[in-house]
C-alpha cells in the first residue's frame, strides 16, 4: 500500500478583494457591466484584451518564480461595446426556461427555449451572494467568452443581470459532457478517441497560441458534445490571462485530481499543465475509469495519498492487456510526462503519428453514442 508522505502542501489562493457594485439593475465589476440588456466591456478594456492576443507566447519558464511582465497600451477611451454579433445575440425576455440540466459552484445550468427562433440554449445562472473567488470566476469566464471565436469552444450568446443573478447564454450541447458518455456508453473505439483528442487539442491550440490562456480545469466533464458530433471546451471560470505572469501562475483552481504534478506541488506552471490534464482525460475516456487508484469501498488511495501518488509515482499507462495501438500509447506517454519541459504543446501533439493514423472525417460521436449508451443521449 502506498503511504501518504506528510510533507506535501498545496497552495491555496488568498481571498480575492476585487470589489463589485450593483447600481440601477446593473452588475459592475471593473470594466465589465451586465444588465438586463446584456453585457458590455469598456472599450479600453476590450482593447487591452485584444492587445494580449497579439503577443507571442514564450517558451514555458523554469520553476524559478521569476515574473514576466508585458506593457500594454495606455488607452483611455470609455466607449462601451456589445459582446456578440447582433445577429447572434439574444434577449433574456425571449428565453423560456425548460428545466435544470446541470449544477456547479455558485449556480445551475438550465435548458432554455429562444421563443422567436425556436432555438435551444444553455443558460448558466449564477447567484451573486457568492464568495469573492466565485465573483472573480464570473468575470474571468465572461471576459474569456467575450473574445473566444473558435468552433472548438462552446459559443457565447450574451449575458444578463436580473433578479440578483447573472445569466450567461451559451450554445446548447445536446450530447452533454464526455464524463456522462464515459459512464453510460460501451467502450469508445480508438478511432473516436482520436476524434475527441483532435478536436480538444484544436481548442487548446486556440486557447494557448491565439488567446494566451491557460484553462486550468480540463477534465471530461468540461468537454461537451454537440448533436453534430463536435467536441468543444467549456467552463472558463478558472481560465487565466497569461499577460503578466506567464512564468509564475501559482494558484488553486480547477479539479485537483486532474492537475499536473507541478501544480499540485505549488510550482510555476504554463499552458503545458493543460496538456497533462487533457492526456489524463483522454486516458480516462479510453479506460472508462480514472487512471489513478482512487478511494472506493474496495480500497484505493484517499485524497492526500492520491496527490502524493501523482507527484511521486510514474505517470499512468494503458494496461498491456488492452488492445490499444502503439501510437495511442505513445501519444499518452508524451502528454503525461512528469517533467513539463518534456511535454509537447497542443500544436505538436496535433502532428503526432496517432493523429495521422485514423481518418476521423466520418466520425460522429453523437450518433455513435445514440447507439451505444445505456441511457439515451438527451435531445
Amino acid at each position: 500500500m502506498y503511504r501518504k508522505k506528510k510533507n506535501l502542501t498545496v497552495a491555496a489562493p488568498a481571498e480575492d478583494q476585487t470589489s463589485y457594485s450593483l447600481s440601477g439593475g446593473v452588475f459592475k465589476e471593473g470594466d465589465l457591466s451586465v444588465g438586463q440588456d446584456g453585457l458590455n466591456i469598456a472599450d479600453h478594456a476590450a482593447k487591452l484584451l485584444a492587445a494580449v492576443t497579439e503577443l507571442s507566447l514564450d517558451e514555458p519558464a523554469d520553476d524559478d518564480n521569476e515574473e514576466f511582465s508585458i506593457d500594454l497600451p495606455n488607452v483611455q477611451s470609455d466607449t462601451s461595446l456589445g459582446v456578440v454579433n447582433p445577429s447572434e445575440a439574444v434577449q433574456l425576455n425571449d428565453l423560456q426556461r425548460l428545466g435544470v440540466v446541470g449544477r456547479g459552484a455558485g449556480g445551475v445550468v438550465q435548458r432554455a427555449l429562444h421563443v422567436p427562433t425556436g432555438r435551444i440554449f444553455a443558460l448558466k445562472i449564477i447567484q451573486l451572494d457568492v464568495t469573492p473567488q466565485v465573483r472573480k470566476q464570473i468575470l474571468l469566464e465572461l471576459t474569456t467568452l467575450y473574445k473566444a471565436q473558435s468552433p472548438y469552444i462552446v459559443k457565447f450568446h450574451g449575458a444578463f443581470f436580473s433578479e440578483g443573478s447573472i445569466s450567461i447564454c451559451l450554445e446548447y450541447m445536446e450530447g452533454g459532457a464526455l464524463s456522462d458518455l464515459c459512464q453510460k456508453s460501451g467502450r469508445i473505439p480508438e478511432k473516436y478517441l482520436c476524434h475527441i483528442a483532435e478536436q480538444g487539442l484544436r481548442g487548446l491550440q486556440y486557447m494557448h497560441k491565439d488567446r494566451h490562456l491557460i484553462h486550468r480545469d480540463i477534465k471530461p466533464s468540461n468537454l461537451l458534445l454537440s448533436s453534430t458530433g463536435a467536441v468543444k471546451i467549456s467552463d472558463f471560470g478558472v481560465s487565466g490571462q497569461l499577460a503578466s505572469t506567464i512564468s509564475s501562475c501559482v494558484s488553486w483552481v480547477g479539479t485537483v485530481t486532474y492537475m499536473s504534478p507541478e501544480r499540485i506541488q505549488g510550482k510555476s506552471y504554463s499552458v503545458l499543465s493543460d496538456i497533462w490534464s487533457f492526456g489524463l482525460s483522454v486516458m480516462e475516456l479510453a479506460l472508462h475509469a480514472f487512471p489513478y487508484p482512487i478511494k472506493t469501498e474496495e480500497g484505493g488511495l484517499g485524497f492526500w495519498e492520491l496527490l502524493d501518488y501523482i507527484v511521486d509515482q510514474p505517470a499512468p499507462v494503458l494496461p498491456a492487456s488492452e488492445s490499444f495501438s502503439p501510437e495511442f500509447r505513445d501519444f499518452l506517454r508524451l502528454s503525461l510526462q512528469k517533467n513539463p519541459k518534456n511535454r509537447p504543446t497542443a500544436s505538436e501533439l496535433l502532428q503526432h503519428p496517432w493523429m495521422q493514423m485514423h481518418d476521423t472525417s466520418d466520425c460522429n460521436l453523437f450518433e455513435w453514442a445514440r447507439h451505444n449508451v445505456v441511457e439515451p443521449v438527451r435531445n
